[in-house]
């Protein structure tokens, strides 16, 4: 399902450069749960987003259900993302209008909206 391989991400700032990824290697079947922890600025985050398709990795690959997101366009991953990524992030950034449901549903919603009662029933779930 999920597959990762030498994963590496460095930040470059006026002070130098931040390893935040390096190297990683990463293996998660369907249905497995894993937990992602480590001290403040370990790299969580960077890894997170990475996996999640927000950030390029500087080397390796993310494969989700056989496909490699970073070869893919924008598009294309912006698509991949919508269908098989739930992201939520470390500081709430729901929709104030919105009720919690709705910020739930609302990527859904926007990908089908035909079938809105079964978007709506899968963001209960």
């Amino acid at each position: 399902m999920l597959v990762c391989r030498d994963l590496r991400k460095t930040y470059r700032t006026d002070g130098g450069s931040i390893e935040a990824v390096c190297g990683v290697d990463l293996d998660v079947a369907a249905g497995q749960f894993v937990a992602v922890i480590g001290r403040s600025g370990s790299g969580k985050s960077s890894l997170m987003a990475i996996i999640g398709g927000l950030s390029r990795p500087d080397a390796g690959m993310v494969c989700i259900g056989g496909v490699d997101i970073w070869s893919l366009d924008d598009a294309a991953l912006a698509a991949l993302r919508n269908r098989s990524i739930g992201y939520i992030f470390q500081f709430a950034n729901l929709l104030p209008a919105l009720s919690l449901l709705d910020n739930v549903a609302l990527p859904g919603l926007l990908c089908r909206p035909r079938d809105s009662r079964g978007v709506r029933d899968r963001a209960v779930r």
